[in-house]
Formats: structure tokens, C-alpha cells, sequence
């Protein structure tokens, strides 16, 4: 797979042909209950859900594309239930990538991340996730892997169009 977008917000299936698109509306997807099972036991997360398809296809693609509403300078509920369940993957796992054995975070090193937020945010809320972003490996990718990009709520489906092609790779 090339590439992958997660968002979570109904998007018409045309503006990333050559994508799995995954609506994180429509998926199952339980909240992450902190106990750290996953990291103490070094195994997969202990909750069965759709989470488990969606990390595997993560680790495929060579793009991910995540968007997102910004609500007080962070991620909203489904992206943010995202993150915290992601834990699990990018620590005491490994990935394969062109046949060489690695950690999951540092096989994540040749991947790319695209976040798009969109939403009504203070310069403040925008500075704030600026710094989450810069200070966190997010779903493992190095921080100089990733690309914010920040748009108005009502300025999004222009935002988006102007990504049209980019899930080419």
C-alpha cells in the first residue's frame, strides 16, 4: 500500500483515489484504559477491535495522511483515542522493512506523515499543537517526518483539494 488517509470526518472517496480511505466514524475503535498491559506484558493490546487492521495498514504505507478537527490545541476524540491506543505499536514491536528486522518507530523513520487539522484555533491553540507535535513521536514517525498543515473548518474541502495527487507517492 502506498498510501493511507485517516480522518475523521465523511470525505468523497475521489479526493484520494489511490489511498485506503478509513473514517474512523465507522470503524470500532475502544478507548485505550491505561493500564499498560500492552507495554508490560510486550504484547499486541489486549482490546480486540478494528485498531489492530488499521496499525498493520499503517505500518504498510509509505504515506499517511491523517486529518483531523484541532479542538484546544490537540488532536479531537477520534484521532486522539487513535494516538493513545498506538502506544502498543511502536514500542516493544518490530517491523520488517525491505527485509531488515527494525523497531517499529525506527522503521517509521522512511515513512512520511501528513497531518491536516482543521478548525477554529487560537494562535495559542495552534503553537500548542505545534509542540505536541514537535516534542512527541507520534504514532512513531520522527518528528522531522512529519508535515502539519492548518486550515479553517470552512476552508478544509479547498485544503484538501490542494493535496489531490499527493497519495501517488
Amino acid at each position: 500500500m502506498k498510501s493511507l488517509v485517516i480522518t475523521d470526518r465523511h470525505l468523497p472517496l475521489d479526493q484520494f483515489k489511490h489511498s485506503v480511505l478509513v473514517d474512523l466514524n465507522n470503524i470500532d475503535c475502544m478507548t485505550c484504559t491505561g493500564g499498560l498491559y500492552c507495554l508490560k506484558h510486550e504484547s499486541k493490546c489486549r482490546l480486540n477491535d478494528d485498531m489492530s487492521c488499521l496499525y498493520n495498514w499503517m505500518c504498510d504505507a509509505k504515506l499517511t495522511i491523517v486529518i483531523s478537527h484541532i479542538v484546544y490545541g490537540t488532536f479531537d476524540e477520534p484521532i486522539l483515542r487513535l494516538a493513545e491506543r498506538d502506544i502498543a505499536n511502536f514500542e516493544p514491536y518490530f517491523s520488517v522493512v525491505e527485509e531488515k528486522s527494525m523497531r517499529l518507530s525506527l522503521s517509521n523513520i522512511k515513512r512520511k506523515l501528513i497531518v491536516v487539522g482543521y478548525g477554529d484555533m487560537t494562535e495559542e491553540d495552534e503553537e500548542n499543537l505545534r509542540n505536541y507535535m514537535s516534542a512527541t513521536a507520534i504514532f512513531g514517525y520522527e518528528p522531522n517526518n512529519i508535515h502539519l498543515y492548518l486550515c479553517q473548518e470552512e476552508e478544509i474541502e479547498e485544503t484538501l483539494k490542494a493535496f489531490g495527487g499527493v497519495d501517488l507517492g
